[in-house]
């Protein structure tokens, strides 16, 4: 299964993510999405700066936190 990074589509490759090679992608093979550090960093601030909603926080969570 290959580990890619759903922002930069970077893969993960013992523990580090790196550019993939064209042909390290298999269409058939499972793929799955998470974030590198970077982008886990960058997507985090953005949620916290309400350029972005969170899919996982209701009405009430936004209430309690000012947005």
């Amino acid at each position: 299964m290959i580990v890619q990074c759903r922002v930069c589509k970077r893969i993960r490759d013992n523990g580090r993510y790196r550019p993939a090679l064209s042909e390290e992608i298999d269409p058939n093979e499972s793929i799955a999405d998470t974030y590198c550090p970077p982008c886990a960093q960058a997507t985090l601030q953005r949620i916290q700066n309400g350029e972005i909603v969170c899919i996982f926080e209701s009405q009430n969570t936004r209430k309690a936190v000012g947005m």
